[in-house]
């Protein structure tokens, strides 16, 4: 798929909980028809949050967004007293 059309993939998922097949939907190309290399290239670029489901720039931190992992991080400190 075309580096253009990713981009533009990437820039709506950003700080969403959309799912990818709602929009590509919208962007009207089929999310299936993604190869292996294009999930790749959006992978490096931004991912989901295991915690919250925000789409966020890469880096994770064992799959979480900043704000996730800094609340299971205050959590932990918490539960330790």
């Amino acid at each position: 798929m075309k580096k253009e059309i990713l981009d533009e993939l990437i820039a709506n998922l950003s700080g969403t909980s959309l799912n990818v097949g709602e929009v590509a939907e919208k962007m009207n190309f089929n999310a299936e028809d993604l190869s292996y290399e294009d999930w790749c290239y959006i992978e490096d670029s931004i991912f989901q949050c295991e915690n919250c489901g925000w789409w966020c720039e890469s880096p994770s931190w064992d799959g979480l967004c900043l704000d996730c992992w800094k609340e299971e991080e205050e959590e932990e400190e918490n539960n330790d007293f």
